[in-house]
């Protein structure tokens, strides 16, 4: 072999592996840009999942409304405040019926709950909550009051997770004694079926 076959022979064995290590390459970028979309569109929908979670769980309602009654109230009710308290809750259940994700609603109980009252206004009591509320204890004493609710409902669970099914839950009130008008601030679901 001449000279001149042999600088061709390790030309040609040169450039294949460069080729090689140019196919390598591109493999790995192209594995990489492929491996950020995926941990990016993983972030994404991990954020998104926990918004999701956190407004569902209620985190979500932090702009509240002033109403006419003493401290800051979330809104997140649709409620007709009336001077009766059950009427009140009765007026939230039934807008829910206008909700497009509610199919049925029907109000099996609604009664006031004396113990459970009294439990969450002395749990409220000098906290931080009722402060910033502007409940005071003597407030809580007179115009706070727990519900408790037993209604059955039918949901299209394509546009909301609640169950269907028997639900139970206390819905809470407070008083607006300017107006005297009962407004629902809080509802807590009951696992177990009174």
């Amino acid at each position: 072999m001449n000279s001149f076959g042999l600088l061709e022979a390790l030309g040609s064995i040169d450039d294949i592996y460069i080729e090689e290590a140019r196919s390598k390459i591109k493999d790995d970028v192209t594995e990489r840009k492929l491996t950020t979309k995926k941990v990016f569109k993983r972030n994404t929908i991990l954020a998104a999942a926990i918004i999701t979670l956190m407004t569902l769980c209620g985190l979500g309602f932090a702009a509240g409304v002033i109403l006419p009654y003493p401290g800051r109230v979330i809104d997140q009710y649709s409620q007709t405040p009336n001077e009766n308290y059950l009427e009140t809750v009765k007026s939230t259940l039934e807008n829910e019926i206008a909700n497009d994700y509610t199919l049925e609603l029907r109000i099996d109980e609604i009664v006031v709950d004396e113990k459970e009252t009294i439990r969450m206004a002395e749990m409220y009591k000098g906290s931080e909550l009722a402060e910033s509320r502007g409940w005071s204890d003597s407030y809580l004493e007179d115009h706070f009051i727990a519900v408790f609710v037993k209604y059955y409902a039918v949901y299209d669970n394509s546009k909301t997770p609640l169950d269907s099914g028997i639900n139970t839950y206390y819905y809470y009130l407070v008083e607006d004694v300017e107006n005297d008008l009962w407004i629902v601030v809080d509802s807590m679901h009951i696992d177990t079926i009174r």
